[in-house]
């Protein structure tokens, strides 16, 4: 096991007076404060001393270094801390409608297609996120073939929705949340 240390020179106020002080780090220690990343709800500014350091873009992937009551301490993909109201946030399995609505936005971008799949996998729906990335790379045979694996795992009172997805894949449409509540799925 890896027990190197990290040092910080951080500024701490004692009695009124501002100290130099050493931080050690164990890097251990350090990995058992993350928890799992959150997911921007919106585009948000990260600001130090009133400027700008850092833009977080609607659906980054965010960094969870502790977790607050209503807050979390973020570590953001350039490097900067800072603090995200739990309310601009979700957690990753939550995300699935926040990456249709990019992918709808900005189709070329095909990160949110991973991002989307890791959202299912975080709802603990592998099949599902499996058939959604083969239908969104155009291989609606494997889509169907996976989507048919799902359908043979849920009760029959919760197959209406997997079949509408089936559905679509089997037209050749990728499934979008969005479009299939709208259509009452």
């Amino acid at each position: 096991m890896n027990r190197s240390l990290s040092t910080r020179i951080i500024p701490a106020a004692f009695g009124g007076g501002v100290w130099t002080t050493l931080l050690l780090l164990s890097a251990l220690s350090l990995a058992q404060t993350i928890t799992e990343p959150v997911v921007a709800r919106l585009q948000m500014q990260l600001q130090e001393k009133g400027e700008t350091v850092d833009v977080i873009e609607k659906g980054d992937l965010l960094t969870v270094v502790q977790e607050r009551d209503d807050a979390y301490i973020i570590v953001t993909y350039n490097g900067q801390r800072g603090l995200v109201g739990k309310v601009n946030a979700l957690q990753l399995a939550e995300a699935v409608e926040i990456y249709d609505e990019l992918i709808e936005e900005s189709p070329a971008e095909g990160r949110y297609f991973t991002l989307r799949a890791s959202a299912w996998w975080a709802r603990g729906k592998e099949q599902e996120a499996l058939a959604a990335a083969y239908a969104e790379s155009g291989d609606f045979e494997k889509a169907i073939g996976w989507q048919e694996k799902v359908i043979e795992l849920v009760p029959d009172d919760v197959r209406p929705p997997e079949k509408l997805i089936l559905d679509q894949y089997r037209a050749g449409v990728p499934y979008r949340l969005a479009e299939l509540d709208e259509d009452g799925g």
